[in-house]
């Protein structure tokens, strides 16, 4: 199925036209799995909505996870990987790094290239860590410093850093977490990583 074919037939609203993803779309997915998308994702395809490009894509590879991930993971990370190239919107891309460090962790083992994606990509999220602080920062979110989300590029860069044997990284990375007030159990990583480093 071509791209257009699926929303000349609906004569509705073309996500992947409109936002000039159509070499993207053809190129990166099967027939097959464009065929999935569109008939799982259709609402999303459709709606011209004042969302951003980057994350209609976000919401896209979420319902891609909850409708056929087990069956192609690949195709949620080429998905997330096109979102964070759009996205120019700290807390966008916070969110999008978060799931595509865990996608990528979830293979880990199964290539070395996956370990340098994961470190590429936590040290974007810890890069974009001032900004998105400054966001949570204001307005109603002074107010809510406990609810600060998880940041998933300090843990796992820590416990990469300490199975590579650098300890002294790991817990750097852990107590700067920890100020910064991210969510997480900094504490208890911080001990189980000072009594295994002894």
């Amino acid at each position: 199925m071509k791209v257009l074919d699926f929303f000349k037939k609906s004569k509705k609203y073309n996500f992947i036209k409109n936002n000039d993803l159509e070499d993207w779309w053809n190129n990166n997915f099967s027939e097959r799995e464009r065929k999935k998308i569109i008939s799982e994702s259709a609402y999303l395809l459709q709606n011209n909505s004042k969302k951003t490009a980057a994350r209609t894509l976000y919401l896209l590879a979420g319902n891609v996870i909850t409708k056929f991930y087990n069956q192609n993971p690949e195709v949620v990370i080429r998905i997330l990987n096109k979102a964070a190239e759009l996205s120019d919107e700290p807390m966008e891309l916070f969110e999008i790094y978060s799931q595509l460090i865990k996608l990528y962790s979830d293979r880990e083992n199964e290539d070395d290239k996956n370990k340098e994606q994961i470190i590429k990509l936590c040290q974007k999220q810890i890069a974009l860590s001032e900004d998105v602080l400054k966001i949570l920062k204001s307005k109603d979110h002074e107010a809510q410093k406990s609810s600060y989300p998880a940041h998933i590029g300090y843990q796992k860069l820590a416990l990469i850093r300490f199975r590579e044997g650098n300890n002294e990284k790991a817990v750097h990375l852990l107590k700067k977490a920890k100020n910064e007030n991210w969510k997480g159990n900094w504490d208890q990583n911080l001990a189980e990583f000072n009594s295994n480093g002894e």
